[in-house]
């Protein structure tokens, strides 16, 4: 309901809370590994995402790869959400349509102000890859969770 929601609106890949690979997305990911097994490995729970996703990799349930991309997705997606909330001190996720909207959000996150159509493009591009890491991993999970690494991992230390 929430991805039609988004779509509805044209959301859908500009949401970074609530858009595809957002960060809702990552914290599904944690709180459904963690219900499904947090009872079996108690020490996989922590109530902040970040955590958790340390105590998942500590007890190796994230490939090398998913423990480096889905805390940075995490950081970036929250570091997005606070500049696009700071600037009209508004309760919105959606990065802006229009470019100069774009390059000021961009510079807000420290991307080089001195060549700004590179920094927008940059942004964007860093978002995409981030949001298309955490949509496969998602999609994954939910799709087809015989497949998901994370809950592979996790049904294999939950039997020992």
């Amino acid at each position: 309901m929430i991805d039609e929601k988004m779509a509805d609106r044209g959301h859908e890949r500009r949401n970074v809370k609530l858009g595809i690979g957002g960060i809702r997305e990552i914290e599904f990911l944690v709180q459904a590994v963690q219900m499904l097994y947090g009872v079996r490995l108690r020490a996989i729970l922590d109530s902040n995402t970040l955590g958790a996703l340390e105590r998942f990799q500590r007890r190796g349930l994230l490939s090398k790869i998913e423990c480096e991309g889905l805390p940075n997705a995490y950081v970036c997606l929250r570091d997005v959400e606070h500049k696009l909330q700071m600037v009209h001190d508004l309760q919105t996720h959606a990065i802006p349509e229009s470019r100069d909207e774009r390059i000021r959000c961009a510079v807000r996150l420290g991307y080089p102000a001195q060549h700004r159509g590179q920094a927008v493009e940059q942004f964007l591009a860093d978002h995409r890859r981030h949001t298309e890491e955490v949509n496969r991993m998602f999609r994954t999970l939910v799709d087809s969770p015989d497949r998901s690494s994370v809950l592979q991992a996790a049904l294999r230390k939950s039997k020992r």
